[in-house]
């Protein structure tokens, strides 16, 4: 419920806490089930302003790229890294709209052509060869 509708998510952890940074990965598994496979994930490690970081940055990307996602150090209480988590983040909505509305056009369009190919078959998008359409009676019966 909380997830229907959602073009993205982004998933804050606590870059002191390795607890915090174990429950992401259950979050995600969480996103997976409700929302689509392609849909964009950013991971934020947050406090990126504090000595003690538990969480190996390496750690951290290695999982965002296991999942297809983008990782971030930010910092709420110094404003790190908050506005590049919104721009990519967007940048990859906006990418995924613009392939799903060319993978909707040529289906649409895979969709057309298939439909004409069928109906030439059936002689629907035109005559035969005896001039006489479908339905028509001659003398050799209906077509």
């Amino acid at each position: 419920m909380y997830y229907r509708d959602a073009v993205a998510a982004i998933l804050v952890y606590d870059i002191t806490d390795r607890d915090s940074f174990e429950k992401v990965q259950t979050w995600v598994e969480e996103l997976r089930l409700y929302l689509d496979k392609d849909t964009p994930i950013a991971i934020a490690g947050n406090k990126y302003d504090l000595p003690n970081r538990n969480i190996d940055q390496d750690e951290a990307e290695d999982y965002a790229k296991s999942i297809k996602g983008a990782h971030f150090d930010t910092s709420a209480k110094t404003g790190k890294g908050i506005d590049e988590v919104f721009i990519e983040i967007t940048r990859a909505v906006l990418d995924k709209q613009k392939n799903d509305s060319k993978s909707r056009a040529a289906r649409k369009k895979n969709k057309k052509k298939s439909l004409k190919s069928q109906n030439a078959a059936f002689g629907v998008d035109g005559e035969d060869d005896d001039d006489m359409k479908l339905g028509e009676i001659s003398s050799g019966g209906m077509y």
